[in-house]
């Protein structure tokens, strides 16, 4: 009988011969339930039943309304409804070039926000 680090170890192998990692795991388990004469039915139930929870069906739902913002050009419709109601607010991007070194002026407080025209923003000087 095979135990825990005789499958590590053909998982390790089956890895280190270049196949990406999805693969390399469907084979081993694949090889695995031929060299036990594992009910496919049990497999199938023990995919299905890890794969019922609300944290995990969370990620492809992400990326699926991910990606219905890019195809209906909402998120280009977000930022711009963003754009107009804040670019008029006072301060500057939070882009680590404008945060104060910790050494720098260590007594004189975070300073007053500068206002600048928005043609200006994270040019140069």
């Amino acid at each position: 009988m095979l135990t825990l680090g005789w499958v590590t170890l053909l998982l390790l192998i089956v890895l280190f011969a270049g196949l990406p990692v999805a693969f390399s795991l469907g084979a081993t388990s694949v090889l695995l339930v031929g060299l036990f004469d594992l009910p496919v039915k049990l497999i199938a139930s023990t995919v299905f039943t890890s794969l019922d929870s609300f944290v995990v069906i969370a990620i492809p739902l992400f990326v699926l309304m991910s990606r219905i913002l890019l195809d209906g050009k909402v998120g280009d419709d977000l930022f711009e409804v963003m754009n107009v109601w804040v670019r008029h607010l006072p301060g500057d991007s939070p882009s680590p070039r404008s945060w104060p070194a910790p050494s720098s002026r260590p007594s004189a407080g975070p300073g007053r926000p500068r206002r600048r025209p928005s043609g200006w923003w994270r040019t140069p000087r």
